[in-house]
């Protein structure tokens, strides 16, 4: 499997002689390569593009300690690796493997300064050049790397979207054999296929960018081909019940904050000028017909209330865009969008106690918010079902658009209403 990943090469060592067979290694396997040695890297100017594995000596200079030579290191890479390098990991090419963990210890703190690698293994590279041949390396590349079941299924993960990516692409362009007709018709798939994503009208289309919705439709069909190329169980996932996170709850948090974030919220494919299902707008001109100001709850068998203000922090009064798409791709909504009003507030997950009824839609926490350090809990209040003339929502001195509801929240936000604005409810004598 490695050897898919590995489709170019960087090698850093002051032995151009040491190297010359293992770069021969590579290029005989068509795998792209280049050697630096710290001179000719003290003269190069900006940085390298992506390369999938990175092989560094680790006393480039003999007569330096080993914290000299780590420095040396991290300098390089702080100077031609940058932010957007892309997935790579490092191969310390070394007779001295038990320095291995001082190495990693030292690169962990670079996280602000440059992509990290996502493995460190090591080498020992006096086994090579003992036998005069590199035929091993690939097969002591993948067991070393194997026993990182995490990075190992991300290597893994990252060949499967290559070869999803080829295969969905290739299957559009089949689509149109005729390259007299292949721009009109590959715009036309596009258009049709980014539409059908929304829901949005043609008559609208002008106003609303189009391309990302053809982004995300080529990434549900490149999901599909990803997961049916998939065929080859590892030990990812043995002794399920041995699997410990190794920080704290706040740790946790603040990781399941990340991905709720990236799994369920858009906050860059949003448009104040077009009212879609499953935007969300905060409230800027506190309409009390949209506004929550008090929460009630039951305590000890008692009705409580309290001031939402008072009792949350940093609160933020939403609302969120909740017509059914169909009626939004039929036009059918005649220039009412239905909304459900919300809050978001700072999250602490005894605030949960305040939010046990099935009026509320309580299952948005932790969640990472744009440029704020404090974890968001946002509770939408179906009791707050209403509607509203679609031209207000445009305007942002009142309703300002802070982001929008994936699909996957979006349909659980509407079935939960569903559910309770159709409850029936009957009055029997026990």
């Amino acid at each position: 499997m490695i050897e898919k990943f590995i489709d170019s090469v960087l090698i850093i060592d002051d032995s151009k002689s040491e190297i010359i067979e293992l770069e021969n290694f590579f290029i005989e396997n068509d795998i792209r390569v280049n050697h630096f040695t710290p001179v000719e890297l003290e003269g190069k100017k900006g940085y390298f593009k992506n390369r999938k594995l990175i092989i560094v000596d680790l006393f480039l200079v003999d007569s330096d300690n080993l914290t000299s030579n780590i420095a040396r290191i991290r300098k390089y890479f702080k100077s031609y690796i940058g932010k957007e390098f892309g997935s790579y990991g490092i191969v310390l090419w070394t007779k001295h493997l038990d320095n291995l963990n001082a190495f990693r210890d030292k690169i962990k703190l670079d996280q602000d300064s440059y992509t990290l690698p996502k493995f460190i293994i090591g080498l020992d590279k006096t086994k090579y050049l003992a036998a005069g041949n590199y035929k091993d390396v690939i097969a002591d590349l993948e067991s070393e790397i194997s026993k990182n079941a995490g990075a190992y299924f991300f290597i893994n993960w990252n060949n499967l979207v290559h070869l999803g990516k080829e295969k969905t692409t290739n299957q559009i362009f089949d689509l149109v054999k005729d390259y007299n007709k292949q721009e009109d018709d590959l715009r036309y798939i596009l258009l049709e296929l980014a539409r059908n994503y929304t829901g949005i009208s043609i008559a609208k289309s002008n106003e609303y960018v189009l391309e990302h919705d053809a982004i995300k439709a080529m990434s549900e069909l490149l999901q599909y081909d990803i997961t049916n190329s998939f065929d080859k169980k590892s030990q990812l996932f043995e002794n399920v019940e041995n699997i410990k996170f190794s920080g704290g709850s706040d740790d946790e948090n603040k990781i399941f904050a990340e991905l709720n974030s990236r799994l369920l919220i858009d906050f860059t494919n949003k448009s104040q000028t077009n009212v879609i299902p499953g935007n969300v707008y905060e409230l800027l001109n506190n309409n009390p017909n949209h506004t929550i100001s008090e929460v009630s709850f039951k305590q000890n068998r008692k009705l409580k209330t309290v001031n939402v203000n008072d009792t949350f922090k940093n609160l933020k009064n939403i609302i969120i865009e909740v017509t059914p798409p169909c009626d939004f791709a039929e036009d059918k909504k005649s220039k009412r969008s239905r909304i459900i009003s919300g809050i978001m507030f700072d999250y602490q997950s005894d605030l949960l106690d305040y939010f046990k009824s099935d009026s509320y839609y309580r299952e948005l926490y932790p969640i990472k918010y744009v440029n704020d350090d404090k974890l968001k809990l946002i509770i939408f209040d179906f009791k707050y079902f209403n509607s509203i003339n679609e031209d207000e929502l445009k305007n942002e001195k009142n309703y300002k658009i802070i982001f929008r509801v994936k699909d996957k929240l979006f349909a659980d936000i509407l079935q939960k209403l569903s559910s309770h604005t159709a409850r029936l409810g009957l009055a029997v004598l026990h």
